[in-house]
């Protein structure tokens, strides 16, 4: 490990995050239930967050609040709040906001839903396509594939690769596999498997 913290990408630097900032998340948690938001969501990756909660006539003061709190969390576990990269989206101007390479988009009833989009998708399929057809596997690339895939399904629980196209499905079952899920698992296994052996 460098001085410039976790490889970006590792199936491992998610989850030594989630080790360390657990009982931040705890605590934020229990004070944003407090705090009377309507339907407040809160969800983090690494070190990227986002707190969400319905549009009520006060909700200045309610983020004012919150970004206090988040601070105050975050001193306790030795960290600071970027404010650069802080920013409030407001889904009654818009029914779309990109944050940290998540859509939140809201629908005609007004509830939100959160998606990676189409483009991240496309490109961890033709890169694990890809590397399923290189001799020589690159197993850096495989720790980084299976740490994007992780990220995508902890966005999107269900009909991640309903976006992909026949074709693309197609290329997956030609390889012999039911979906790209599982291609993803046999390149890692093979990497654990050449590293016990080797």
């Amino acid at each position: 490990m460098s001085d410039k913290g976790l490889p970006l990408g590792l199936v491992s630097s998610p989850v030594l995050a989630n080790l360390y900032m657990k009982e931040f998340d705890g605590l934020l948690y229990g004070q944003i239930k407090k705090m009377d938001l309507g339907n407040p969501i809160y969800t983090r990756y690494a070190d990227d967050m986002v707190i969400s909660f319905r549009w009520m006539p006060d909700y200045e003061q309610k983020i004012e609040h919150l970004i206090i709190e988040v601070k105050r969390l975050l001193e306790r576990v030795h960290m600071t709040l970027n404010d650069k990269k802080t920013a409030v989206c407001n889904l009654r101007l818009s029914n779309h906001v990109r944050i940290t390479g998540v859509s939140i988009t809201k629908d005609e009833n007004n509830y939100r839903h959160i998606s990676v989009g189409r483009r991240l998708k496309n490109d961890i399929f033709w890169r694990a396509v890809g590397l399923y057809e290189q001799e020589a596997k690159d197993y850096a690339e495989v720790e980084r594939i299976k740490g994007m895939y992780s990220f995508l399904m902890s966005i999107e629980k269900r009909g991640i690769e309903d976006c992909y196209s026949e074709r693309m499905k197609e290329i997956i079952r030609e390889k012999g596999y039911e979906n790209l899920e599982k291609m993803i698992r046999d390149l890692g296994e093979e990497h654990e498997n050449s590293s016990t052996h080797g």
